[in-house]
């Protein structure tokens, strides 16, 4: 063969081993030449790999199944690898044609095959495709396939011989119920007989400092622990020989429903993972997995307003569905938060388990479900067999003392490492009676019992107890949490143990089809900054940035800028980060990864506290209680520890109930403009880039509390802000009923007082503040800043005086601190609700009969004035609510990310309405108003200033351009003429007989004939008096379809 083939070329390579010497056998399989044979040499592999243009397959010397050889890599052009792509979800009815024709409108193929079962014929929902270019590849794996009724993956065809994961050897064991006269020598003469030992310890009780009956040794060869569980094993005059007999291995996967959703459900909490998918491959070290997730799937976390059709319709994107359940609640209406799909073919399982779904709204959890007569035998029944781990998700052993890299998730039975708060459950209920038991360096069994404490574990001691035993000792601190405060605070631990009770993890607060996101602005980042640098660069690299564009309070009607806001300036010029949107589940999810699983105990509802002045306990809604030397309540506006602290008292309803929504849509200006608030009486609307294509917005209606609309949410938001500008509609059209949430705004009152001796309060539970001024959730960063900041000063002084920490003083020290900053901005935000829904453009707003004064738009003298004090006041506003902390944050120094630069025209879109303008980037369109001619197309207005648009009755061919003809007897022959000049569009009247006029900002005015009329977004341009013949200027983004003639350039209005 001549190098230089085509690259549709493909080529059979056979190997022949005739002595020392391999023979190559190739031949070409599209002609089947053979060509002689050839010696096999490294010049044959180099001459085979130069052929970069062709693809090999090697096979034996009769052609009987694949080999690898050692020069594989060099005859298999890697180039080709990234071409082929493996197609998974194939709809049944599809055959190789059918997708041979989907997949070639993303490029040229050069081979195409569905997979099909030998005996049947049948098709096995997947194929292969491969591209002429890898770039075509490429691009088809960046986006989402749906053929027919389901949704394709595609993935790259990795070789098999890839994919098999690496044996990995056990060198590491672990002892339990060692007897307390074995010391550490003896421990280490009795298990070096079975080989050399490279590490050998033995934990101590910090308090007793004896041994704690565990041990655990990394030999040099795992062949020493292979003869080492061989033999019984005698310690201290005890024989164990019965209790090292290795437990009995059951069938991965196959521990049932109930197993299936603590295995979902708890890391998912634990590790608030967007998946959960327990991977099915081979316990390290002991060869492949024997199958895979099954047919039937578990889905864990599923909210109770979706039903078993949704779960249906979902999943059958997927696979053909054969059989939904959803198990009823028998203690209420709904369900039990978790349901079972079973699918009709192998493999769709798999596939569904290693995507992150969202139904309805929630994220769910998915996991096997396989049933428990699949398993294989019980725990107990083979006791000869080789050791695994049982009784649930585990996590290697390796992983939790620094040993082993295993990645994999798993099963216990056969792999698997679960969080450490899996741990925690599994240890506080530890064990019926101490267990003997050698463990393998991959998993710990753990048998499951009630009612016994902690501290009586004999083989994993957690330090529950955080009742400090010396004067400066880490003293432990316990965290009732349900807020970005207290997870923030959490992270700052250096000088105390700090536990997090967390009622429901999974439950992730905000609003909105995607959990709404929250806003963190410069002073809470340079707060977590001072925190942990670390942390905060994750969040800054997660969110969108908001505070490098224009923002700032616009007329909801006409749209027009009232007031803008400078937030870049006063954070650059203080060294702050600038201003970030970020999702309320990523946040989390951060959050809970720097605070790590093990303090986070999750489904740990706090229900009362005890102070009696040495220490706090708290008392779980199940019964546990727990002791610390300090409590903080983070539990959000409905506070129990705020509640048990200075009894009950109700919230303050603000008169507003909140729709909120998140809009896959992309504003015109989007570069330009980051937040705004539409202002309006008793009304008012906040929209927000988010980033991704989406926004998110709120409106606000002032009504009273707990109402309900009956005929949909949407419906009722368009029927009161359905007049609105075109920014407030957009948004309200483009989110789906669904997609909408609302709730009543409430807030709390500042109290004096925060807490009461070692108890107190953290962000909403003592602040719960209106959303107007987004610094709710900012405030309690700033809390968990400062309430570290003094816990750590009571350590360090008390570490240097030598005497014990003062936790009440430094609680009453971290209250004082915050106290006036805190109730400043809660003033604020109630006052910024007051001026965005009293705001009146005009004279007659909300004054009942003397309405009919609107129509003069005579400036209402609190917008005059308002615009002059805000102008005045709110530069001082945003230095110190974003920069006034700064001077608090011990150890930041000022700095900016260079990515967070501002555009340089920044200055100038504040000072300038039409610099402003020229950066929307959309196009300009004509739509009509009129109902007569609300089914016309739109008019897309072109920026060639040699082209013209002419407004007639008739067709005019006298102009460059195109013509819009509108058939009314108010238009004239000729009326009016569109151009585009120096960046914008005017409008010119043609001496027209009944006139133009152009509605601006709610003031109608007659355009002055022949004299060129500046265009802006949302105008209205009548034709005559007839308000059927009547146009409005709208910027889109996204353009929609346009209607040209067969001319291609008649467009008609009506």
């Amino acid at each position: 063969m001549a190098v230089g083939v085509p690259p549709k070329f493909v080529a059979q390579v056979a190997i022949k081993k005739e002595g020392n010497e391999a023979n190559l056998r190739i031949c070409d399989n599209d002609s089947k030449r053979q060509p002689a044979s050839q010696p096999a040499s490294e010049g044959a592999s180099e001459r085979a790999s130069a052929r970069g243009s062709a693809n090999f397959r090697v096979l034996d010397w009769e052609g009987q199944g694949f080999q690898r050889f050692s020069f594989l890599s060099s005859i298999y052009p890697v180039y080709s690898m990234e071409r082929k792509l493996v197609v998974l979800g194939i709809p049944w009815e599809v055959d190789t044609e059918g997708l041979r024709e989907y997949m070639s409108k993303y490029g040229d193929l050069e081979d195409c095959i569905v997979m099909k079962e030998r005996t049947t014929g049948r098709s096995r929902g997947f194929g292969y495709v491969t591209f002429a270019s890898a770039d075509d590849a490429k691009n088809v794996l960046s986006i989402e396939h749906f053929l027919g009724e389901r949704m394709l993956e595609v993935k790259i065809a990795t070789p098999k011989e890839e994919m098999r994961a690496p044996v990995k050897k056990v060198t590491r064991i672990f002892v339990a119920r060692i007897p307390p006269s074995v010391d550490e020598s003896t421990f280490r003469r009795h298990f070096e007989e079975y080989g050399e030992i490279t590490d050998l310890y033995m934990p101590k009780d910090q308090v007793s400092k004896a041994h704690r009956g565990i041990g655990f040794i990394t030999f040099a060869s795992a062949e020493s622990v292979e003869n080492l569980m061989a033999d019984a094993h005698e310690l201290g005059g005890s024989t164990v020989e019965d209790d090292f007999k290795p437990i009995g291995r059951m069938s991965q996967g196959g521990y049932g429903a109930y197993n299936a959703y603590i295995s979902a459900a708890t890391r998912y909490a634990a590790l608030g993972a967007p998946t959960l998918y327990d991977h099915p491959g081979p316990m390290y070290g002991r060869g492949e997995s024997s199958r895979g997730m099954g047919k039937k799937i578990f889905v864990g976390r599923l909210p109770q307003e979706a039903t078993a059709d949704d779960l249906r319709q979902y999943f059958g994107r997927f696979g053909r569905v054969i059989d939904v359940y959803v198990p009823k609640d028998p203690k209420r209406s709904g369900h039990r938060g978790f349901g079972f799909v079973t699918f009709a073919e192998d493999g769709v399982a798999d596939r569904v388990s290693r995507r992150s779904h969202e139904i309805c709204g929630q994220q769910v959890a998915i996991d096997s479900a396989t049933p428990v007569d699949d398993a294989g035998p019980s725990f107990m029944m083979n006791p000869a067999g080789p050791f695994r781990g049982f009784g649930g998700p585990m996590r290697p052993f390796g992983r939790m003392y620094g040993g082993l890299p295993y990645d994999d998730w798993g099963y216990a039975i056969g792999s698997g490492r679960p969080s450490r708060a899996d741990w925690r459950r599994m240890a506080a209920s530890l064990f019926q009676k101490p267990l003997a038991i050698l463990f393998t360096g991959t998993q710990f069994p753990v048998s499951i019992s009630k009612d016994i404490p902690i501290e009586s574990s004999p083989c994993i001691h957690f330090n529950y107890h955080f009742r400090s035993k010396a004067n400066n000792q880490k003293k432990g601190l316990l965290q009732v949490k349900a807020t970005v405060g207290a997870g923030t605070q959490s992270v700052s631990k250096s000088s105390f143990d700090v536990v997090v009770f967390e009622k429901d993890l999974s439950a992730i607060r905000g609003e909105g089809q995607y959990r709404g996101p929250i806003q963190i602005q410069s002073n809470a980042l340079a707060a977590l900054e001072a925190i942990d640098m670390e942390v905060a660069e994750e969040v800054m690299e997660a969110g969108c940035v908001t505070g490098d564009r224009i923002n700032g309070l616009v007329d909801g009607v006409s749209g027009t800028w009232y007031v803008k806001f400078d937030t870049f300036t006063p954070a650059a010029e203080r060294g702050l980060p600038v201003t970030r949107v970020i999702s309320r589940m990523t946040l989390q999810q951060i959050l809970a990864r720097a605070v790590g699983e093990d303090v986070i105990f999750n489904e740990s509802n706090v229900v009362d506290f005890e102070d009696d002045g040495d220490k706090v306990t708290v008392v779980l809604e199940n019964g546990n209680r727990y002791d610390g030397d300090l409590l903080v309540g983070a539990d959000g506006i409905w506070s129990k520890v705020r509640k048990n602290l200075f009894g009950p008292k109700e919230a303050v309803y603000s008169g507003y109930t909140c729709y909120t929504g998140i809009a896959d849509f992309v504003p015109a200006d989007i570069e330009s403009v980051g937040y705004r608030v539409f202002l309006g009486h008793k009304q008012y609307f906040v929209s927000s880039d988010v980033g991704a294509g989406k926004m998110q917005w709120y409106a606000f209606h002032k009504e009273p509390a707990g109402g309900v609309d009956s005929h949909g949410k949407k419906e009722r938001l368009l029927n009161i802000f359905g007049d609105w500008c075109d920014n407030v509609t957009d948004l309200l059209h483009a989110t789906d009923e669904d997609a909408i949430l609302r709730r009543d705004i409430y807030d709390r009152t500042p109290s004096l007082t925060w807490g009461r001796g070692r108890v107190t309060l953290l962000g909403d539970s003592i602040h719960a503040m209106q959303p107007n001024m987004g610094q709710g959730g900012c405030m309690a960063i700033e809390d968990s800043y400062q309430l570290a900041l003094e816990l750590d000063n009571a350590w360090k002084q008390g570490v240097e005086s030598g005497t014990p920490i003062d936790v009440v003083s430094s609680l009453r020290s971290y209250e004082r601190a915050r106290r006036l900053r805190v109730a400043i901005i809660h003033g604020m935000a109630r006052m910024a609700a007051l001026m965005a829904s009293t705001y009146k453009a005009y004279l007659g707003v909300g004054l009942g009969p003397l309405s009919f004064l609107t129509k003069f738009r005579i400036p209402h003298p609190g917008r005059v004035g308002g615009r002059f004090f805000i102008n005045l006041a709110m530069p001082i506003m945003l230095n110190w609510v974003l920069g006034g902390n700064s001077s608090n944050l011990e150890g930041r120094s000022l700095s900016c990310r260079l990515s967070d630069k501002a555009s340089d025209q920044l200055r100038t879109w504040f000072e300038d309405n039409d610099a402003l303008e020229h950066t929307i980037n959309g196009e300009w369109f004509l739509l009509s108003v009129g109902k007569e001619a609300a089914a016309s197309q739109p008019i897309c207005l072109s920026r060639d200033e040699n082209k013209s648009f002419v407004i007639g009755s008739e067709k005019n061919e006298n102009f460059p351009g195109k013509s819009v003809v509108i058939r009314s007897p108010q238009v004239s022959k000729t009326h009016a003429q569109i151009i585009y000049k120096e960046g914008a569009f005017f409008l010119i009247d043609m001496q027209s007989e009944h006139g133009t006029y152009i509605e601006h900002e709610g003031r109608r005015s007659r355009v002055p004939s022949n004299v060129a009329t500046r265009l802006r977004p949302s105008d209205v341009i009548e034709f005559g008096s007839d308000k059927k013949a009547a146009l409005r200027v709208k910027v889109m983004r996204s353009p929609p379809k346009i209607a040209y003639n067969e001319e291609g350039q008649l467009l008609q209005a009506v």
